[in-house]
């Protein structure tokens, strides 16, 4: 059975924006889409229904949640050391909070939507060759011949 609820910004890193800096602290939120401003806490904010579970036979549902947690719990320390000291670490510490702020950037939907749209579109440059029974190349070939840029190409 998989964790249900997968925050795509960690609660723990939400709670440090939040005056009480805990996940039961209370964040203000503001949703653009709907022209609303409400308020949360970081246990109930960032999160969507089964986010990171994995559907592959044989790998454990939460294989990328568990992941994710264990570098949080590096990560979130680091990061109240910065705020204290005032300095940015070195060393397995630098390591730990730059591999965390690239995942801040990566877990969100708005590039989990970028992966999956130019996964599809590669997906289906693939069958349209092999469909068309030519190769990649000659494809891209036929595809220039026709006036499409590379970019038109594999736009995504």
């Amino acid at each position: 059975m998989s964790k249900k609820r997968n925050h795509y910004i960690t609660a723990s890193y939400l709670a440090l924006f939040s005056p009480e800096r805990e996940r039961s602290g209370t964040l203000f939120i503001t949703d653009k889409s709907k022209f609303k401003v409400y308020t949360s806490s970081p246990s109930n904010a960032g999160l969507q229904v089964d986010y990171f579970s994995v559907e592959i036979p044989g790998v454990p549902p939460d294989l990328l949640e568990d992941k994710v947690s264990e570098l949080e719990s590096k990560a979130i320390p680091v990061l109240k050391d910065i705020e204290a000291q005032r300095s940015i670490p070195g060393g397995e510490e630098y390591d730990c909070l730059m591999t965390f702020l690239g995942l801040l950037i990566l877990r969100t939907p708005p590039f989990k939507h970028f992966i999956e749209r130019s996964t599809e579109k590669v997906l289906l440059f693939a069958l349209d060759a092999m469909w068309n029974e030519t190769s990649h190349a000659e494809y891209a070939r036929k595809m220039k011949e026709q006036g499409k840029s590379p970019e038109e190409i594999l736009s995504f």
